[in-house]
């Protein structure tokens, strides 16, 4: 769709050149050389196509409500171009029901073939750890639910080679289900993990010394570490699409979104006094200077938390230094220093700040 893919990625892809950083550009190319790849934006060649996966973002709206119109247009242009006997798999994280619910009467309307009877149908979550260097994308088990039994076999059929540990389950429902509770997991738990570090830190307690000691524990635990809150596309977001679906039914998710907007709009876990260095490292594309990544570092603790992507990015003061002209003064300095990057060809600029004091993020 061009809404999620521009022509110079398509172009880029074709060339061997990988756009994402996790990818390197030499697996890229082997692939388009050997002619097992190849990018395109017309969605006429779906009809030459044996398997389709949809993976595209899955937002929530102004209102916090689940925005699915990426995945409904994207099954309104591939639908008249599906043959009998395709598979149709959709990846992106969503609320349960919505491969049967929402994209199966888009995709039957727009080819005039039914689910389950003329093509398939199925639901497989992506499951993506692109800060762990150690996991291939085929030793990670692949969770994949299918419309009826026959879709479910043609969908394993499709990642079989690829995949070494695939995790059949009875519905696409149940795959929507388990992919938002790995979510909700995570969001819980860094909301827990964070306010146990403000409450650790008032009583003088390092919460880095409590984690080691606590993780020592061989059974029922497994360690979550402080930062800046969540980050990315998923965790922020994808606990919302379960809570507002739970409304449907009913019911009302207050653990979740107490954990949700917790970790959104909650005091950040930079120490409220910090008098070490502050370093900024802001990894920046040579050929798009906008596409950075921010990552931020206390000598005291000696890790690295990426900077969450969330709304209370505009509410970081530094000590005395105006809310508003502190944000002025970071964007100033990202642009500038994205811009050397950009005309100097590097791909590292580290920005330090001694002796910064009273960092807050309220």
């Amino acid at each position: 769709s061009s809404d999620v893919c521009s022509s110079d990625q398509v172009e880029a892809i074709n060339r061997g050149e990988s756009y994402i950083k996790h990818v390197p550009s030499s697996a890229l190319r082997e692939q388009v050389e050997t002619g097992r790849l190849a990018a395109t934006e017309s969605f006429a060649r779906v009809q030459e196509l044996e398997a389709v996966l949809i993976c595209v973002p899955t937002p929530l709206n102004e209102q916090r409500e689940p925005d699915l119109s990426y995945v409904l247009d994207t099954g309104r242009a591939i639908a008249p171009h599906l043959s009998e006997g395709v598979v149709v798999i959709l990846e992106s994280t969503t609320y349960p029901g919505t491969t049967e619910d929402e994209l199966r009467p888009v995709l039957e309307a727009g080819s005039g073939l039914k689910a389950g009877t003329d093509f398939h149908l199925a639901y497989s979550p992506e499951r993506e750890d692109p800060a762990n260097t150690e996991n291939r994308v085929g030793c990670v088990p692949k969770v994949i639910g299918g419309y009826t039994p026959a879709c479910l076999e043609k969908a394993q059929a499709v990642y079989r080679p690829a995949i070494e540990t695939l995790v059949p389950v009875s519905s696409c429902r149940v795959a929507e289900a388990s992919k938002l509770l790995e979510n909700i997991y995570r969001s819980v738990n860094i909301a827990l993990v964070n306010e146990l570090k403000l409450i650790y830190h008032k009583m003088g307690i390092d919460i880095w010394e409590v984690i080691e000691a606590a993780k020592t524990k061989p059974f029922g635990f497994t360690p979550f570490y402080p930062g800046p809150g969540l980050g990315g596309h998923c965790i922020p977001i994808d606990p919302f699409y379960l809570s507002w679906k739970a409304r449907e039914y009913g019911l009302s998710t207050r653990f979740i979104e107490l954990a949700g907007k917790e970790t959104l709009a909650a005091d950040p876990l930079m120490a409220p006094d910090v008098t070490s260095p502050l370093v900024v490292i802001m990894t920046c594309s040579t050929t798009t200077p906008a596409a950075c990544s921010w990552f931020v570092t206390q000598s005291a603790c000696q890790r690295a938390r990426a900077l969450p992507r969330v709304p209370n990015r505009n509410r970081i003061s530094f000590g005395g230094i105006d809310r508003v002209l502190g944000l002025l003064l970071a964007i100033f300095s990202v642009a500038m220093l994205a811009g050397v990057c950009s005309l100097c060809g590097l791909n590292k600029v580290c920005l330090i700040f001694f002796n910064v004091k009273k960092l807050k993020i309220k």
